[in-house]
């Protein structure tokens, strides 16, 4: 790849034939353009152009201004002392008004769903507008942000990520900060969010059988050992503890020593179990 200038002309008979290519591309997409300027005009159009003339009095060649000269001057009416050209006649359309017409307003009924035999089928759909719904989707985006979190000092910058990539507001950091500080500073586990630690967030794991793996958090200390740390949403569960033993079944087959294991409930509280 190299970039497009007049040095690629020298590169042999190829390079020149690439460069007069690219070069009457552009000139054809500036033409283009410059034909959809000049025709999008309803009533009058002006153009605002420059005197391109060199002191040898030559035309400029390669640019719009040029391109104006030269056309008065096929045309017989280019002066070097008139700035001002006018074509055709000046005058204002008359304004269309809309015509009124008359609407007769629809009168809806609205009836509910169960009249109509209908069923919402998924359990998202169940928590529409109810207050565990709005504790759940903050819980969700607390897991993302906790996601891009390796310490507190990275809060902030994994915040304005985020904002950056539509996935949360300005708003949504007013009430999603204070929580994951609160995690955070949680006393079982705020041990596990300094800088002494390697640290592996949602990183998959290939079990010998193919199955895909996905700790929410894995910190690995100086001496090998091993703490794992998930992070849930809404009530408690057996299977989430089963998960947390899969996990470590698998980290003790890798060769790490397991010493401690939490599940992290994110609700209107935050709640943390050590499995």
């Amino acid at each position: 790849m190299l970039n497009y200038n007049s040095d690629v002309e020298h590169f042999g008979n190829v390079g020149k034939k690439l460069y007069e290519l690219q070069k009457s591309r552009l000139e054809l997409d500036n033409i283009n353009l410059l034909y959809v300027a000049l025709t999008r005009a309803v009533e009058q159009l002006y153009i605002i152009t420059k005197k391109d003339i060199n002191s040898k009095g030559l035309i400029s060649d390669k640019t719009y201004s040029g391109m104006f000269i030269s056309y008065l001057q096929e045309k017989g009416l280019w002066s070097d002392s008139t700035l001002t050209y006018s074509f055709g006649t000046s005058k204002t359309l008359k304004q269309k008004t809309e015509l009124e017409t008359d609407t007769n307003p629809i009168n809806l009924i609205s009836v509910s769903k169960e009249d109509h035999n209908l069923r919402i089928i998924t359990k998202a759909g169940q928590l529409w507008d109810t207050k565990q719904g709005k504790a759940i989707e903050r819980g969700n985006l607390v897991h993302l942000l906790l996601s891009k979190i390796t310490t507190q000092e990275d809060i902030d910058f994994a915040i304005d990520d985020l904002i950056a990539s539509g996935d949360i507001t300005t708003l949504d950091e007013e009430v999603l900060k204070p929580v994951v500080m609160q995690v955070m500073a949680h006393p079982k586990i705020k041990l596990y969010f300094n800088n002494d630690q390697k640290v592996f967030n949602e990183r998959e794991i290939v079990t010998p059988s193919g199955e895909l793996l996905r700790p929410d958090r894995i910190n690995i200390n100086q001496k090998n050992e091993v703490v794992i740390i998930d992070y849930k949403t809404g009530d408690q569960k057996t299977s989430h503890k089963s998960q947390l033993n899969s996990y470590s079944s698998i980290l003790r087959t890798m060769g790490y020593d397991l010493r401690h294991k939490f599940l992290v409930y994110i609700n209107e509280s935050v709640e943390v179990i050590e499995v």
